[in-house]
C-alpha cells in the first residue's frame, strides 16, 4: 500500500482541500459559488464526453447487461453534474429568483446523480473471488430510510409557507 505522503493524487486532494477554505474565505460567496458551478459543470461536461459515447452504444444495441451498469452510472453521474453546475451559474445570472427554488427543474441534476450512485449501488462488485451480485436487502432498507427521512422532513414545514 502506498504511504500516504508518498501518493501525489492524496497530496493534490489536500491541497485543494486548503485552497477550497482559504478561498471560501478570502472571496465573496456570490464568485465563489459561480466559480464552483463553472466548475463543477466544466468537470462533468468533460467526463460526460468521456463515458456517453459508450453508454450510448450500449443503450443502442439495446444490450444492457449487469457490467454496463457503472458505465451508465458514471455518464448519469456526469450528466447531473453538468446540469447542476449550468442550472447553478443560470440561476445566479438572473439574479437568484426565489421562484426557481424547490422546482422540478432545480432538482433534475440531484435526481441524475441520485440515479448514477443508485446504478453504482445495484452494478456487480467485482472482487478477486469474481463478480459478486449487490445484496437487495441493503438498497431495499436505504431507500425506505431515504423516504422516511423525506416524511419527516416533510412535516417540519408548513405546505401554506411553501407557496408563492
Amino acid at each position: 500500500m502506498t504511504r500516504a505522503d508518498n501518493n501525489h493524487l492524496v497530496l493534490w486532494a489536500i491541497a485543494l482541500l486548503v485552497v477550497y477554505v482559504a478561498g471560501a474565505i478570502i472571496m465573496p460567496w456570490g464568485w465563489f459559488s459561480a466559480f464552483f458551478s463553472a466548475a463543477q459543470m466544466v468537470a462533468g461536461v468533460i467526463v460526460f464526453l468521456g463515458w456517453a459515447p459508450d453508454a450510448w452504444r450500449v443503450f443502442r444495441e439495446r444490450r444492457i447487461e449487469a457490467s454496463h451498469l457503472a458505465l451508465l452510472g458514471v455518464t448519469m453521474l456526469a450528466a447531473g453534474m453538468s446540469y447542476s453546475g449550468a442550472f447553478s451559474l443560470a440561476w445566479a445570472l438572473a439574479n437568484r429568483p426565489e421562484s426557481w427554488v424547490g422546482t422540478p427543474f432545480s432538482s433534475f441534476g440531484r435526481a441524475l446523480v441520485t440515479g448514477g450512485f443508485l446504478m453504482f449501488i445495484i452494478s456487480p462488485e467485482a472482487t478477486r473471488e469474481g463478480i459478486r451480485r449487490p445484496r437487495w436487502y441493503v438498497v431495499a432498507i436505504s431507500l425506505v430510510a431515504v423516504g422516511i427521512v423525506a416524511f419527516l422532513l416533510g412535516l417540519q414545514w408548513d405546505p401554506a409557507a411553501m407557496r408563492p
